[in-house]
């Protein structure tokens, strides 16, 4: 599923969206599955004028997956 229907999915079944918004956005989902950190990685980050860049490795298995790397 893409992250249209998986939105349009959520919403139906009136799941709560996270933050302030009422409903669940397309761009949130694709968001989500594009993070890295959905299948456990971190990656360190640092700002710099207003801008984020990453610092090191990334650590895998950081968080616990909540989807398995496909690639």
């Amino acid at each position: 599923m893409g992250g249209y229907t998986i939105a349009k999915l959520l919403n139906s079944k009136q799941i709560p969206a996270f933050g302030t918004s009422k409903r669940w956005d397309q761009s949130t989902i694709r968001n989500m599955l594009s993070s890295r950190a959905t299948i456990g990685e971190y990656q360190r980050k640092q700002t710099i004028d207003g801008r984020e860049f990453p610092v090191g490795d990334p650590v895998p298995d950081y968080y616990p997956p909540v989807i398995g790397d496909f690639r």
